[in-house]
Formats: structure tokens, C-alpha cells, sequence
């Protein structure tokens, strides 16, 4: 399986049909990613 942010509307679809994803896990996935490039970036990126 590709890295969570890497996969394509189609295949999230079908793996939250199949119920081997969350959105939940997804978008946490997604958000740590941006942290990780913002943080090696030298960017800001707020959290709670």
C-alpha cells in the first residue's frame, strides 16, 4: 500500500468501503506529513 498521503481519491473510496482505512487515520496521517515537511522546511505549522 502507498503512504496515505500519496494515494488517490479512488483509492481511499474503496479502502474506506473495505474499512481497512479511517478518515480519521487518513487525515492524522496527512497532518503529520505536513509537519514533518514543514518542520524540516524551516516552516510554521501550528498544532494543537
Amino acid at each position: 500500500m502507498a503512504e496515505l498521503h500519496e494515494m488517490s481519491a479512488l483509492e481511499l473510496l474503496a479502502a474506506y468501503v473495505n474499512r481497512t482505512l479511517s478518515p480519521v487515520e487518513v487525515t492524522q496521517s496527512v497532518l503529520d506529513h505536513i509537519a514533518l515537511r514543514t518542520a524540516t522546511q524551516g516552516y510554521l505549522c501550528a498544532r494543537p
